[in-house]
């Protein structure tokens, strides 16, 4: 828990702080109508009060004299926000590509470090926070984690050579498309039963050759990567919440990576390795209670996009 403070040489009693921290109620106002934190277990350090004190006259610090800071993202001055064009936050954010064709160029520490601060900055359930950041900031590091996937893709491979784990795996295709979750695409998922079969035992078959024959690359040269995990054994309230807070961390990098002029890609099958084998973990220093929920390449890109593509259709309800 963090120390806060209010300078009353600065409050001027306005109970501004005291209106945001309604929903969770831990400040209230003292005799005088200085504000005071009542509450104090129920506060999740989310910040409100200093972020929405005109005054700036309530500050968040280490508990205690000696203890080391608990921010990787401090708090930042107060300033005007300037008003944001809409055309080019929408250029920055449609603009975002799944991109892994990276030209070779080293990533600067000090953009990577941008990413991991809007990673961190990144809204959590309950403000728990519960994400862990690994960084591999340089390709022979990345190189691998390349190696660690391929050789555990090369032995799953072989596994589903036996007819047996095809068949399993096309009768979960069949349940999964029964269920309206299989969507490919649509002409696969148009076909009769058998060419559907058929298609899929194909697309499976040359999905083993390519990574025997070492014609897979799940990083493809990228210089960084940032693997996020959370704990499996926090206590939290918000432990549903968990993964997809990790996503949300994730996809602010993703945005900030772009700003910067940074490609990226959330490397699914490197995520998929990393969570069905220990050993991999455990050679990253990954701790067991610790379960990887994104893992995103960081490089330069090789490509320049011409057009934004389209997407759905959505569906959209209007009430």
């Amino acid at each position: 828990m963090m120390a806060k403070k209010v300078d009353r040489a600065l409050c001027d009693r306005c109970g501004m702080c005291i209106r945001i921290c309604a929903n969770s109620r831990v400040i209230e106002a003292d005799a005088d109508g200085w504000p005071r934190w009542a509450r104090e277990h129920q506060c999740i350090q989310c910040g409100h009060c200093l972020a929405v004190c005109p005054q700036g006259a309530i500050s968040f610090g280490p508990e205690t004299a000696g203890m080391d800071h608990p921010y990787m993202a401090g708090p930042l001055p107060a300033a005007p926000r300037p008003a944001l064009d809409g055309g080019a936050v929408a250029n920055l954010l449609f603009g975002v590509r799944s991109n892994r064709a990276f030209d070779g160029r080293a990533v600067e520490r000090g953009m990577l470090e941008r990413i991991l601060e809007a990673m961190v900055r990144s809204p959590s359930a309950g403000n728990e926070q519960n994400r862990g950041f690994y960084v591999f900031d340089a390709k022979g590091k990345v190189d691998g984690l390349e190696a660690d996937a391929a050789a555990h893709f090369r032995k799953s491979s072989a596994a589903m050579k036996s007819p047996l784990a095809v068949s399993l795996y096309l009768r979960a295709v069949e349940k999964a498309r029964a269920k309206g979750t299989f969507t490919r695409n649509t002409l696969l998922a148009d076909m009769p039963k058998k060419e559907r079969k058929e298609a899929i035992r194909a697309m499976m078959s040359d999905l083993a050759r390519r990574q025997d024959a070492g014609e897979i690359s799940y990083f493809n040269g990228a210089p960084a990567a940032i693997i996020v995990t959370s704990r499996t054994d926090a206590g939290e309230f918000h432990k549903g919440f968990h993964k997809a807070d990790v996503a949300i961390a994730v996809t602010y990098g993703t945005v900030m990576a772009a700003g910067l002029g940074l490609a990226t890609c959330w490397m699914g099958l490197a995520g998929i390795a990393f969570g069905a084998n220990r050993s991999m973990r455990e050679k990253y220093g990954i701790p067991g209670n610790e379960r990887v929920d994104g893992i995103l390449a960081v490089g330069h890109s090789s490509l320049r996009w011409k057009q934004v593509p389209p997407r759905g259709p959505v569906k959209a309800i209007w009430m």
